[in-house]
């Protein structure tokens, strides 16, 4: 068998296939069956996903799906929506802290002031 193409996400309806696991990604196999008539050729058979329709291949080439790491630019995706979120998270964060704090000083001021005349 050989890679063909990239790593990919599995499609929903495939996350539970064992070729979708650990991470979830799949990569196509084009593979080379000597007998025809061999189990292995109906393993592999069994192993397409849905849309093994969609890549040319031999004849006499038997397509399966191999199981692959992270894909790293949905991983890099992902890292940067992370950063995003928590970017927005603390700043949101710090303006209410800011805008509490002010709230606070007028307060303060206030009780401040109404002390000094009504100690006069």
């Amino acid at each position: 068998c050989v890679p063909f193409g990239v790593c990919e996400p599995c499609p929903d309806d495939a996350l539970h296939e064992p070729f979708c696991q650990p991470f979830g990604n799949r990569r196509l196999l084009h593979c080379n069956v000597a007998e025809p008539a061999s189990s292995h050729n109906t393993v592999a058979h069994s192993l397409l996903g849905t849309d093994s329709g969609t890549h040319e291949h031999e004849a006499g080439e038997t397509l399966a799906w191999e199981s692959c790491g992270r894909v790293v630019v949905k991983e890099r995706v992902d890292f940067y929506e992370f950063i995003v979120c928590n970017a927005f998270f603390a700043i949101i964060a710090v303006a209410l802290t800011y805008l509490r704090l002010k709230r606070l000083e007028q307060r303060k001021s206030r009780q401040v002031a109404a002390r000094i005349t009504r100690a006069r």
